[in-house]
């Protein structure tokens, strides 16, 4: 096993970026159903404001998971 990783050497900054790469991808799918739950929970608000500004919050979120998941 040592041996294997050490022809590796070279190509240990890919295997880690590939590694953090697919961490991200991996929790994008349990990540997008927890804000949607959140979300959804905001309309149970009387205050419109309040509504309004938690609202554009998980908006923000769900752009911000997207330009990640590119």
């Amino acid at each position: 096993m040592l041996a294997i990783l050490r022809k590796n050497k070279p190509e240990w900054i890919l295997i880690v970026i590939g590694c953090m790469t697919a961490s991200i991808i991996g929790a994008r799918d349990p990540v997008y159903c927890i804000i949607q739950a959140k979300l959804a929970t905001v309309f149970q608000q009387c205050d419109k404001n309040v509504q309004k500004r938690k609202v554009l919050f998980y908006v923000l979120l769900y752009v911000g998971f997207g330009v990640i998941s590119l």
